[in-house]
């Protein structure tokens, strides 16, 4: 029966033929005087007539009709609510895989000098969805959590059961492909396949918009899940190229100048670019390097560094690679790399 007693009820019913088992135990009385905590119910009289219990409200002798014929009201205590019992989430499993891409829809799309804005905030979104999902919400900050579940983490965090860095740069990258100098879609890899419990994370980190304002600026985005057919961005091509150039800007991990404002020798942007070349497995001997100052850009800051002194504004360089033969990417450089800085395109590829 698609209605009984309301239009938007959905009720079951079917006829009983045999003796009961046990009798039927009502959940509420009904009484003739109303008491605190009662409320009205309709309920037909005993020597209600078939044709009272077969008339329609469009009789026209019961269009001015307040309640039916054989029908009056009685009133009943409304019966206790049995406490819901919580059923734990069914979690599917997920096919692995290394990339995870969103398009950005926004009125005001950040700046390529401000990505990190961006990356920093969803990577800490998914990073708080994780530990809920793991813990069933018993953990509330990764501070609190135990050993095992950091080091089960760690690939995705960035850092080690201990809270230290990772060297080997095989944890995720978040960050940003972009077209005609605007971001266009934000992206989550890694060198090796997620598990569901972090697909999950990252898939669920989007459900909301994205704020990027501060306190009261209501300056959000929107993430949207792209189907795994959408094919990678040129960051992550698997042909052969040999030239490569910056998407975003390479932000040096030391220092280039002294603090008299001159050039540090063995700090130059060319020397720290073969640096990290080498430091992630490629021979930086036969590389020609060009550099362009790109100005000024945000890099990350960890959040025990927040409100210090340090300046999260810091210089960037636009690269261009030759290689002495083409070689394959992905290519994420220098430092805030995890988090969309130092992100090498093939030449000519994000025009």
């Amino acid at each position: 029966m698609t209605y009984f007693g309301r239009a938007e009820s959905i009720t079951e019913i079917s006829l009983f033929r045999g003796p009961l088992a046990k009798p039927v135990q009502s959940n509420c009385d009904l009484h003739a005087t109303r008491f605190t905590g009662m409320v009205p119910v309709l309920t037909s009289k005993v020597d209600a007539t078939l044709q009272q219990v077969e008339a329609t409200t469009d009789d026209p002798s019961l269009v001015r009709s307040t309640i039916p014929p054989g029908a009056a009201w009685f009133y009943a205590e409304r019966p206790r609510r049995s406490l819901p019992i919580q059923k734990r989430m069914f979690t599917p499993e997920r096919k692995p895989t290394q990339l995870v891409q969103f398009a950005i829809g926004a009125r005001v799309v950040p700046a390529i000098r401000d990505v990190v804005r961006l990356t920093q905030r969803f990577r800490g979104r998914t990073l708080r969805t994780l530990l809920h999902l793991l813990t069933d919400g018993a953990v509330k900050d990764w501070r609190d959590a135990s050993h095992d579940l950091c080091e089960r983490a760690a690939l995705l965090t960035g850092k080690n059961a201990d809270g230290n860095p990772l060297s080997t740069h095989t944890h995720a990258v978040f960050f940003v492909h972009a077209e005609q100098g605007k971001p266009v879609r934000l992206c989550v890899w890694r060198k090796y396949p997620f598990d569901t419990s972090e697909l999950m994370a990252i898939l669920a980190a989007a459900d909301a918009p994205l704020p990027l304002g501060f306190k009261s600026d209501d300056w959000t985005l929107t993430l949207i899940p792209l189907d795994s057919l959408v094919p990678p961005p040129p960051a992550l091509s698997g042909a052969l190229h040999g030239s490569w150039e910056t998407l975003t800007p390479f932000v040096p991990p030391r220092h280039v100048f002294n603090r008299q404002g001159k050039a540090k020798a063995e700090n130059s942007v060319d020397a720290q670019v073969r640096t990290e070349l080498e430091n992630r497995g490629f021979n930086s001997e036969n590389v020609e390097i060009r550099v362009e100052d790109a100005g000024w850009v945000k890099v990350h800051q960890a959040k025990g560094e927040k409100g210090g002194p340090s300046n999260m504004d810091k210089r960037g360089y636009n690269i261009k690679l030759a290689f002495a033969s083409p070689m394959s990417g992905p290519l994420f450089l220098g430092a805030s790399s995890h988090f969309g800085l130092g992100v090498f395109v093939p030449t000519g590829s994000h025009q």
